[in-house]
C-alpha cells in the first residue's frame, strides 16, 4: 500500500521557486543561468536515488545551494566563515605540520564548544 508520501510528485512549480529563491540569494554572485545548471544538475542527482518524491525538492534546493555556496567561495567571491590558515614548512623539517597541529589544539582549547 502506498504511504501518502510515496504519491506526491513534484511540479515544475517547485523548482522554478527553487531557482527564483537562490537567484534572489545569489544576486550580484551568480547569473540566472548559473542557478538553473546548479538546480537541474543537483536535481539529476538526486532524483534517481530518491526514496521519497515528495522531499526531493527540499533535498534538491539544500544540494544546489550547497555547490553554488562552495562555487562562490572556491572563487574568492563570497568569503569563508572558518578561517583559513596554510603554514607551509619549506625545508621539510615537518614544523609545519606541528605547527598546524598546535593551531588546531590551541582552537579546540577556546572555542566554546570545546573540551
Amino acid at each position: 500500500m502506498p504511504t501518502p508520501h510515496t504519491t506526491l510528485v513534484p511540479a515544475a512549480a517547485d523548482y522554478t521557486r527553487i531557482v527564483d529563491d537562490l537567484t534572489y540569494h545569489y544576486e550580484g554572485v551568480f547569473d540566472l543561468d548559473t542557478v538553473q545548471r546548479a538546480v537541474d544538475q543537483a536535481r539529476a542527482t538526486l532524483e534517481p536515488v530518491s526514496k521519497i518524491p515528495a522531499f526531493l525538492p527540499i533535498l534538491t534546493e539544500r544540494f544546489a545551494r550547497d555547490q553554488l555556496l562552495a562555487a562562490a567561495q572556491i572563487e574568492g567571491k563570497i568569503a569563508t566563515s572558518i578561517p583559513e590558515i596554510l603554514f607551509v614548512c619549506g625545508h621539510n623539517g615537518g614544523r609545519s605540520q606541528m605547527t598546524t597541529k598546535q593551531q588546531f589544539v590551541l582552537l579546540e582549547r577556546n572555542s566554546p564548544h570545546g573540551r
